[in-house]
């Protein structure tokens, strides 16, 4: 509402690379995909997001034309055509360049199953902003991320040769990393992240992802796992899996929990 740019995507047509790049922003995270076109003339233009993807996604699977004509961004495939009212696309937010002269390398596949067993764990609403994002700290030989909010800590580690020299911690919004484990596929598994003080930014594919760090202390979530423990079980986990689902179904809505009885084999 403050910037009803925002609502925009910003899209970049260059001839002589024969690419269209898609931007859109919500200034804590801006994301850009790249794909292959025939550019008869290179040209920028920002119209409605929400109004384009509708188009784009109703039409048949045939070629589609997009060109300008004054105001309007003007599409056609097949036997339809629309007109959409452009924006001033000087007024959308500066997005920064693709550099990757200094970026980590990281196996794309192993990062989406981290983000996958953690991000359950986030709060939802709270005060705190650090509680509404993943701690990343990254070591030389390994990985960590955690997510917790008081009655859930979910922490999860990958061993990886991670080529950085000192340890570096971050804590990511849920959206970043939510939106970066949708993209990943098992087609590549190469993920290129640049690391800085206060921005992260990832590239995966044709996709790249500019995101703020969220600032604050990460709660000590060590402190609350014991570690003079003596009790273990182990148990198959499909069963286990299997047998909550099913006890799940007679759940109390309201408080929604289960109780384990545990004896001699």
């Amino acid at each position: 509402n403050v910037m009803p740019i925002l609502t925009n995507f910003l899209i970049d047509a260059k001839e002589d690379e024969s690419t269209v790049n898609i931007t859109t922003t919500d200034l804590a995270m801006s994301v850009s995909v790249e794909i292959s076109a025939n550019v008869i003339e290179s040209g920028t233009v920002a119209v409605s997001a929400k109004n384009f993807t509708e188009i784009i996604n109703s039409l048949p699977d045939k070629e589609i034309d997009i060109f300008t004509d004054n105001e309007f961004l003007r599409i056609e495939c097949y036997n339809s055509n629309f007109n959409l009212i452009s924006s001033d696309y000087l007024q959308f937010p500066l997005i920064p360049k693709l550099d990757l002269s200094n970026s980590n390398v990281f196996p794309a596949s192993q990062i989406k199953k981290m983000i996958s067993l953690v991000d359950f764990a986030v709060a939802n609403d709270t005060k705190r902003a650090v509680f509404n994002g993943v701690s990343w700290t990254i070591h030389s030989d390994r990985q960590v991320m955690v997510a917790t909010y008081g009655k859930k800590i979910a922490e999860a580690t990958l061993i990886h040769d991670n080529g950085v020299d000192e340890q570096k911690s971050y804590i990511l919004s849920t959206k970043t990393l939510s939106f970066l484990a949708k993209i990943i596929s098992t087609e590549e598994d190469r993920l290129d992240a640049v690391l800085e003080e206060k921005r992260v930014m990832f590239h995966y594919k044709n996709y790249t992802i500019f995101s703020h760090l969220l600032t604050g202390a990460y709660p000590d979530y060590n402190r609350a796992i014991p570690t003079d423990h003596d009790k273990f079980l182990t148990i198959n986990r499909h069963n286990l899996i299997a047998a909550v689902k099913r006890v799940s179904l007679m759940a109390s809505f309201e408080i929604f929990s289960m109780r384990f009885e545990i004896s001699d084999n």
